[in-house]
């Protein structure tokens, strides 16, 4: 749970905290959190029976300290006590021992209170309230318990109080206590905590639930999957299964990898959210229980959060394996030597980039593996989702799922393979490493494969930016044989990052082998002599992201030429109301055979790009297409389309609407077209799949034959 700080953090401040399931053997964390760092990270760790406490700036753990738990306060809740000053923390237990946590950082600065569990929180005073204790009343029942007026008194001079309201059900527990309230009375199993206006704004609605456990072992070549039958149930909302997980090595070390699909909560524990379904005849949920490289023991928490009507019941809770590496062996083995060696040299393709499936807008790494398994090597394909419409998507390719990722590397470890390429395509994460760090003992060669600034994305909040991680990507660039990013500013950044100068290379995209038909169509005498007799239309095709495309500017060019027509194709508006008007046209996602048709009416294709760093260093792939519908081509500033054919840049004292007027008065030669065929030809995918593998010194005999 996180409360957002209305008031900044101020010296003489005293929190005053609540911790529930300290008996677990599961850690139990509080975090204050400045932006992306963590400026006070506390860990109370039953297994350890300490409290670690340490904080993450720029992505980096420093020095920890370290207290004793006291042995009284592990039978449930902890009460915790911070008292802050200009640059430290004075931190205490209940009567235990004191610890002071000094840095160079101000506290002010926090702006939100991260946990895992989280009861109640006051400023210079403490709310006392039972969790987790014994004699907890049954499932479903709440009573009624005054706060006798206690209160909590923020600097602004907010309170907040305490209210349990009754939600039905019978059976209650004996023994509970509550601060303030009615001595004696039974308290439920979950107790609601709303109204922390000092710190807070808005009611606020905690579940503590009850948690189920199970242990499970690590098998080779299977993935364990955590099955949860759920019982029926008329409603489910708001409901999520939360499932937590620990993984041991052979030497009973806990492993720190995180899982795929899971968050990590540190000290080796993992974290993953489900929202459940309801069904009235009851049904079964899975989440895959994803081994990192070495686990041999793993475990599971289940909990059950929300505030729904009716609390959904699990019945069962079970760990059943799938034997994926088996099924990936027998689809991509297919025509394999005797001694287990494949005639083409194998590439490993892990990418943030989608499955290869119809209705997803291809990018880079698709086009570039269609193109290396037309080479004669044999490409196995790891998108960032884990579903997989199809598994052989073209000759020589063979998609898996991201959760097999580690099946894989076991099955390539355990034959003789020979060595091949590995290529991280903008998602550097820990597992990568692990892949990496394996393969390059065995003379595989590592390609970083640079598509995006990660950075700029994280900024923007946009894409797997949220996942990224300055560290890895340093290493990664100090790491790789080769580098390739699709533009110049891309390629000083990854020199900055440490890579080496020689072994950076600018590629960028492409145009697919299918469009060179319709690039002859559109580019022909009466093609251009229909648009140059027009000039009406304007259209865009590709993804609509909020970090990237501007919508604003789109819909004030929209009103500022109500005489001009705009099509917009593509996935990713997330409100269609912001481009609503009687000349905008919204086609959503097509195939790029669409796009082709639809296209051939306009006269006109738009770039409007936010003007921020993940535009300015990208290479869209919509130019190399817009250039094959035969379309002028208006942009914002992107670094890589200076200088190119048929281009119209606009800037802040160029609107986006007159420039499109600009292009549409532009008219289109002959001439025109001859020079956007002789740059077309020198950017097909296949010569970027030939580039790609001179850079890596594969020279042009042993490539193979194309298929």
């Amino acid at each position: 749970m996180e409360i957002e700080l209305q008031d900044p953090i101020a010296p003489g401040d005293v929190h005053n905290i609540k911790l529930a399931g300290v008996h677990d053997r599961l850690p139990t964390t509080l975090d204050y959190i400045a932006g992306e760092n963590v400026l006070l990270h506390i860990s109370l760790r039953p297994d350890e029976q300490a409290v670690v406490i340490n904080d993450r700036v720029d992505g980096i753990w420093r020095t920890e300290s370290r207290m004793q738990i006291p042995s009284a306060f592990l039978s449930g809740v902890a009460d915790l006590s911070i008292q802050f000053d200009a640059s430290s923390a004075i931190i205490s237990i209940t009567e235990g021992d004191l610890i002071t946590f000094r840095r160079e950082t101000d506290f002010a600065e926090v702006t939100r209170i991260r946990s895992q569990v989280f009861v109640e929180l006051s400023r210079r005073s403490t709310l006392v309230l039972p969790s987790g204790a014994e004699g907890v009343g049954g499932a479903g029942s709440m009573v009624e318990v005054e706060p006798n007026g206690l209160k909590a008194s923020g600097s602004n001079g907010a309170s907040a109080g305490i209210s349990l309201s009754e939600t039905g059900g019978s059976g209650t527990g004996s023994g509970a206590k509550a601060t303030g309230g009615a001595p004696g009375k039974a308290l439920p199993s979950e107790i609601a905590v709303r109204g922390a206006t000092s710190l807070g704004g808005d009611a606020t609605a905690v579940r503590i639930p009850v948690r189920d456990t199970i242990s499970f072992e690590v098998k080779p070549f299977h993935l364990p999957i955590l099955k949860i039958a759920v019982g029926p149930t008329a409603s489910s909302k708001g409901v999520e299964a939360v499932v937590r997980l620990k993984f041991w090595d052979s030497k009973a070390r806990k492993i720190t990898a995180t899982p795929h699909g899971f968050k990590s909560l540190g000290d080796g524990v993992f974290e993953r959210r489900k929202a459940l379904e309801a069904s009235p005849l009851g049904h079964s949920e899975e989440v895959p229980l994803v081994p990192p490289y070495g686990a041999v023991r793993g475990e599971a928490v289940l909990l059950l959060e929300g505030n729904p009507a009716e609390q959904i019941p699990t019945e069962q809770l079970e760990v059943h394996y799938q034997n994926t590496c088996r099924e990936w062996r027998e689809m991509a083995m297919v025509g394999a030597s005797p001694d287990g060696n494949s005639s083409g040299t194998p590439i490993i393709y892990s990418t943030s980039a989608g499955p290869f499936r119809d209705d997803v807008l291809r990018l880079r790494p698709h086009y570039l593996s269609e193109n290396f398994g037309k080479l004669g090597f044999e490409v196995t394909y790891i998108p960032l989702s884990d579903t997989i419409p199809v598994a052989k998507p073209a000759p020589g390719i063979t998609q898996m799922r991201r959760s097999d990722y580690f099946l894989h590397l076991q099955d390539i470890l355990q034959r003789r393979t020979k060595p091949g390429i590995f290529i991280c395509s903008s998602l550097c994460d820990s597992q990568t490493f692990l892949m990496i760090d394996l393969l390059k003992e065995r003379g595989w060669k590592i390609l970083y494969e640079v598509r995006d600034d990660p950075e700029g994305m994280k900024a923007a909040g946009a894409g797997y930016g949220k996942w990224y991680n300055s560290g890895l990507e340093r290493r990664m660039c100090q790491t790789a044989d080769v580098v390739i990013t699709v533009s110049g500013p891309l390629r000083d950044r990854a020199i900055a990052f440490g890579a080496r100068e020689e072994a950076v290379h600018v590629l960028p995209n492409g145009l697919e082998e299918e469009a060179f038909r319709y690039l002859e169509q559109n580019w022909s005498e009466a093609a251009i002599g229909g648009r140059n007799s027009r000039r009406s239309k304007v259209g865009y095709f590709g993804h609509m992201f909020g970090g990237r495309f501007d919508v604003d500017a789109v819909a004030q060019a929209a009103r500022e030429l109500p005489e001009v027509q705009f099509e917009l194709i593509g996935p990713g508006l997330h409100d269609p109301k912001q481009l609503a008007a009687d000349n905008i046209k919204l086609f959503g996602q097509r195939s790029i055979d669409e796009f082709y048709e639809i296209s051939s009416t306009w006269d006109v294709g738009i770039l409007p790009f936010k003007v921020n760093r993940i535009t300015f260093s990208l290479d869209p792939i919509k130019y190399y297409q817009y250039l094959a519908a035969g379309l002028k081509v208006v942009h914002s500033d992107v670094h890589n389309l200076r200088g190119t054919p048929f281009t119209f840049l606009y800037a802040a004292d160029k609107s986006l609407s007159k420039t499109i007027l600009r292009a549409l008065a532009s008219p289109v030669t002959m001439e025109d077209g001859r020079v956007v065929r002789e740059y077309l030809s020198l950017t097909t995918w296949e010569s970027r799949a030939a580039d790609t593998l001179k850079y890596l010194g594969y020279a042009e005999q042993s490539i193979g034959k194309r298929a």
